[in-house]
């Protein structure tokens, strides 16, 4: 084996090596990655244009310090929508999902309460609210929004039922439709269904 034929298996076997690394991307091989990714970015950092139209709502530790501890009553996440609705914001996307129903809601919150003769009535009448998911839910059909998704490895072609007292999921059920191929569902703009209208 001339020296010139065994340069070149060295060199071949070195690129197939290289490719098939990047297909698997170990977890050690992405997050050496993204640190040299990061580094760049500190070491050379892009000047903030503030021409651009792209703006990032960040909820940062002053945020939580002032609001309180994450996740948010989403009546919260109601009124910081309709602050960038307001302020002529063209699109607005959540990078996160509302896969349950919010905690904080009255109906919800009731249910950590001590259980007592005396509370009996104002839990009836909190029943009676409208749920933070549906306040939200309001608002985000008043406004260009663009919801999170999870994207599922399997082949379910549709959402799993939820239960009707669940207006997040009605929201989500409401808004979405089924790609082709059988794809995970993704979410489009619409107006919520009436059960997370209806007060």
């Amino acid at each position: 084996m001339g020296p010139r034929l065994l340069y070149s298996l060295i060199v071949g076997a070195a690129i197939l090596a290289s490719l098939a690394l990047r297909v698997w991307d170990p977890a050690p091989v992405a997050r050496l990655r993204s640190l040299v990714f990061d580094s760049y970015q500190r070491l050379s950092p892009l000047k903030f244009d503030p021409e651009l139209p792209v703006r990032i709502v960040d909820i940062d530790e002053e945020s939580l310090k002032r609001i309180g501890q994450w996740p948010w009553p989403r009546t919260i996440l109601s009124d910081l929508l309709s602050k960038l609705r307001d302020a002529g914001a063209a699109t607005i996307g959540f990078d996160m999902v509302f896969p349950e129903p919010d905690r904080m809601s009255p109906a919800n919150a009731v249910k950590f309460w001590p259980q007592s003769d005396q509370l009996t009535q104002l839990k009836t009448e909190l029943d009676e609210l409208p749920s933070n998911d549906q306040i939200f839910a309001e608002t985000i059909a008043t406004a260009p929004v663009v919801m999170g998704f999870i994207a599922s490895p399997s082949n379910q072609t549709a959402l799993p039922e939820s239960s009707p007292a669940s207006p997040s999921a009605a929201m989500i059920r409401a808004c979405s439709r089924p790609t082709i191929r059988g794809q995970p569902r993704v979410l489009r703009r619409c107006k919520p269904p009436r059960s997370a209208r209806a007060r």
